[in-house]
């Protein structure tokens, strides 16, 4: 049985038992992060020696051919990539989506570094680091610098005898490959989180069509456009690292192998030396430093993510995205994503389902494409600079036509499939499903404030709380996330729950009253409410109220139709833009000040944001809100939007008033409050009702094992 024959039997084997003893497999990920860390081992050196040995050899002549070919055939695959990328975004359809608040919608764009990327200052720190496109210049500057030297015979001996060692060590790990993929697959297999592809299926169906069309037959017909080698030779040289990438979702670790799986298939079609195995030495290592097809599909997720999030780039924005995408890319597509995201007013939230997808199949869907990029390129780049090129247009503008009909075709036949599937939008069931997430204390809910109050004696909080027996706050209408009803009538919010921990230290019962903001100042001067709901801790609210310390942080945001979003992304052009009629909550104490800020704007202030979402002000543009606050607003109304407006403004503290002139109570809530903090209670509390993290848990994982073999075992009578 051939190697790669085995490493496929690997690859099923372990997807099998991942699928049968589920997280069990997990115990095999040291030998998976020993497989990786041999193969790793050998790549770095093998880039830098590969790339001397093979520049240095080059004649003058040689080596300018190779940049002429090399840069027309990169451009080439990176043409075909970027087409088929784009009409592949025309199979997205329509449909409604909203997210939870996301730190991400705060973070201004990260910018890649392409000097300190690619100018290595100093190489043995690129070598420590990982740096390879620091480590490709270098390697390419001292070959060229080879060039020029009349003896280099010697240093280029020694140095080809290093990389056969190197090569030869590759070799050697390769024969450990069918045990490391199947323990890389076991575990994947067995830890993989179908939920966390829900919603995502779009994205995840066009991709592994584009990738699979792209690796088995456009780049594949590519060579057999254009050269002497069958399509089934290309395949030939590329398994072993296709099967490879695939399970590793790593392109880095099987160059050595494709350079010479190539290097053998040249020297194959010759009797003596073959002119084009020693550029395949030079284009293999160097390609890891630029934008491969597996990278570009960051590109696809970028339309994607601007799809699901109801701002569509428009087709006239296409060139832009593509050719910066590209720049963008060769650094790492972790830092290009949200900056191509931030650059087309695409919310950075989306961001996370981006890390969701790649450690889930992109990475090992874009690691197979990259493989066959990196074949093709290194056989086109080498066959072109010894004119070996068959140039036939016929066949080139057939394989064109033909090409571009079927890619079209299967972006169309996709969107007619994905509009039938359709998506059932399930965003506001599972916001308003949400239950307290820690115990409660007892208590009970009163929907309006009694006409006929208890007297309360004035005096400390604490004393009244204790012989009342009961803590009494303040919540109020439409207070989202902090405090609202959910489907079975509960009353539960980050506001609440904080509350319930606090009965629950106090040993007291909680009672809740709804309340209009107007009237909690006089219910807390009256000492009827011991506290009520957060409000925005500005000076005007601190001279309002007797406020506790901060439990959350908002930041301004604005809540929009989200056909509206792309106009409001930056404070100077908002405040420099035609006049906008803006409302605020009055619980964030905002009116004069934005009437300062914004003189074009016409600012009107409002109890709730209820009104603007369901149309009952149209005058209205836009409502200014907490972030958190409008993100909970668009889960229910997702036809609305959240933009925060660039540079992001301070945080607003928000914090509970309590009852007036009460320090010694101010004194408790600060000092509890830093008790919840520290001890996570806040920090979990706000991960759940703000983010809609669920919490951390031994949620189980469906496998073979424990949900059929085991339940269908009958139990032994003793």
């Amino acid at each position: 049985m051939s190697l790669s024959s085995k490493i496929v039997v690997g690859l099923l084997l372990g997807l099998v038992a991942g699928l049968c003893f589920g997280a069990r497999m997990t115990a095999l990920d040291t030998l998976g992060e020993i497989f990786l860390g041999l193969l790793q081992m050998t790549v770095l050196p093998y880039i830098l020696v590969s790339l001397v040995s093979a520049v240095g050899a080059l004649k003058r002549n040689q080596a300018q051919a190779l940049a002429r070919y090399g840069a027309l055939v990169l451009a080439l695959l990176w043409g075909v990539t970027l087409v088929l990328i784009a009409i592949a975004s025309l199979s997205f359809p329509e449909w409604e989506s909203a997210s939870y608040f996301s730190p991400s919608l705060l973070e201004p764009a990260q910018r890649f570094d392409f000097i300190g990327s690619f100018l290595p200052s100093n190489i043995f720190h690129a070598l420590g680091a990982g740096s390879i496109p620091a480590v490709v210049v270098f390697a390419l500057l001292l070959g060229v610098a080879l060039l020029r030297l009349g003896q280099k015979d010697e240093f280029l001996k020694v140095v080809n005898a290093l990389q056969e060692a190197i090569g030869e060590m590759a070799s050697l790990v390769m024969k450990t490959a069918p045990i490391g993929v199947f323990s890389i697959a076991a575990s994947a297999a067995g830890t993989l989180d179908l939920e966390a592809l829900k919603g995502l299926y779009v994205y995840l169906v066009t991709l592994t069509l584009l990738c699979l069309v792209l690796t088995f037959w456009v780049f594949p017909m590519l060579v057999k456009t254009l050269t002497k080698y069958r399509y089934s030779e290309v395949l030939d040289v590329s398994k072993d690292a296709l099967i490879t990438a695939f399970a590793t979702g790593n392109l880095f670790i099987v160059l050595p192998i494709i350079a010479e799986n190539t290097r053998k298939m040249f020297l194959r079609s010759y009797e003596t030396h073959s002119p084009q195995s020693n550029l395949v030495e030079v284009v293999v290592p160097a390609s890891f430093s630029i934008p491969v097809a597996g990278k570009l599909m960051a590109l696809l997720f970028v339309l994607f993510a601007g799809w699901f999030s109801g701002e569509p780039i428009a087709l006239v924005d296409y060139p832009e995205l593509l050719l910066t995408g590209v720049v963008n890319l060769f650094g790492s597509s972790l830092a290009a994503v949200p900056s191509l995201l931030h650059a087309h007013k695409i919310p950075g939230e989306v961001f996370e389902l981006f890390l969701i997808t790649e450690n889930i199949i992109s990475n090992r869907l874009g690691a197979m494409t990259s493989v066959m990029f990196v074949v093709v390129m290194a056989i086109l780049v080498a066959t072109g600079a010894n004119r070996k090129w068959r140039w036939n247009t016929f066949a080139v503008v057939r394989f064109a036509i033909v090409g571009l009909v079927l890619i079209t075709a299967m972006s169309y036949s996709l969107r007619y499939l994905y509009k039938a599937v359709g998506n059932e939008y399930t965003a506001y069931d599972e916001f308003i499903a949400r239950d307290l997430l820690l115990p409660a204390a007892a208590s009970r809910s009163l929907l309006e404030v009694p006409a006929l109050r208890p007297q309360e004696p004035s005096g400390n909080t604490l004393e009244r709380i204790a012989a009342r027996g009961k803590l009494r706050v303040g919540y109020y209408r439409d207070w989202l996330p902090y405090a609202f009803h959910n489907k079975q009538g509960q009353l539960v919010g980050l506001d609440i729950e904080l509350w319930h921990q606090l009965g629950r230290d106090l040993g007291v019962r909680v009672e809740f009253v709804r309340v209009y903001r107007r009237e909690v100042k006089q219910l807390l001067d009256s000492r009827y409410l011991d506290m009520a709901a957060g409000v925005a801790m500005t000076p005007a609210a601190i001279a309002s109220y007797t406020l506790a310390a901060p439990h959350f942080n908002e930041n301004l945001a604005l809540l929009v139709r989200k056909d509206k979003r792309a106009q409001l992304r930056e404070w100077q052009e908002i405040g420099s833009s035609e006049r906008w009629h803006l409302g605020v909550p009055n619980a964030y104490y905002l009116t004069s000040s934005l009437r300062t800020a914004l003189p074009n704007w016409q600012v009107q202030e409002v109890a709730s944001p209820r009104s603007f979402v369901r149309g009952d002000k149209p005058e209205l543009d836009a409502i200014i809100f907490g972030a958190a606050g409008a993100s909970a607003w668009t889960l229910l109304y997702p036809e609305y939007g959240v933009v925060v407006p660039q540079p992001a403004l301070p945080p607003v503290p928000m914090a509970m008033p309590v009852a007036t002139n009460d320090l010694d109570f101010v004194l408790f809530m600060r000092q509890w409050l830093e008790i919840r903090r520290t001890d996570g209670t806040i920090n979990k509390l706000t991960n759940y009702w703000i983010r809609g993290q669920r919490p951390e848990g031994s949620k189980h994982r469906w496998n073979f094992w424990d949900d059929w073999v085991m339940r269908s075992t009958p139990p032994v009578d003793e």
